[in-house]
């Protein structure tokens, strides 16, 4: 899966992601400050993201939301926020 995060002109941090075929439900990101986050978009689709570039890592840890924009080529489909939920060990919730 291919993902990318960036700051948008508002300092936002954001997401984009291949779109996702369910509506978010409940959408959260979970993260440990590591290299690997997990976000939870509705009670049957998680993704994991891992080997997270430094910058991002840090980036992460400073917000307590994040904005998911999810594409299909390079058009817009759906653009919504998430909370970012610090937890000790990310790769816990990994199943």
């Amino acid at each position: 899966m291919h993902f990318s995060f960036f700051q948008n002109d508002k300092h936002q941090l954001m997401l984009v992601i291949e779109y996702q075929f369910s509506d978010p439900d409940g959408a959260m990101f979970i993260y440990d400050g590591g290299d690997t986050a997990i976000l939870f978009h509705d009670w049957d689709n998680t993704l994991r993201f891992r080997d997270l570039p430094p910058k991002t890592r840090e980036a992460l840890k400073a917000v307590g939301e994040i904005r998911v924009v999810e594409t299909v080529d390079d058009a817009i489909i759906r653009d919504y926020p998430v909370r970012v939920r610090m937890v000790s060990n990310v790769k816990s919730f990994i199943i």
